[in-house]
């Protein structure tokens, strides 16, 4: 089995972990609240983001985030990586 190193693999695994689910199984369009997740795993999750990709982000720009997919696009910007056409 090999990891998905790529940003989006590594934001879904991070996510997961909070989620205790799969990160095989997340959907770009699953929220955080659908995940059962809140404010305080929120903010956990903007901080483990910002560390693998050694950049800070805004608190306003993190708190629109609400989606697994709002919170890839958003590391990816925060990388400097082109998102890849689905």
């Amino acid at each position: 089995m090999t990891t998905d190193t790529t940003i989006a693999g590594r934001v879904r695994r991070i996510i997961a972990g909070y989620s205790n689910r799969d990160a095989a199984i997340l959907s770009a369009a699953d929220t955080l609240h659908e995940l059962g997740l809140g404010d305080l795993e929120s903010i956990e999750i903007s901080l483990d983001i910002e560390e693998i990709v050694d950049a800070e982000g805004s608190d306003d720009a993190w708190e629109q985030c609400q989606t697994v997919g709002d919170f890839i696009k958003y590391a990816e910007k925060l990388a400097g990586v082109q998102a890849m056409a689905a």
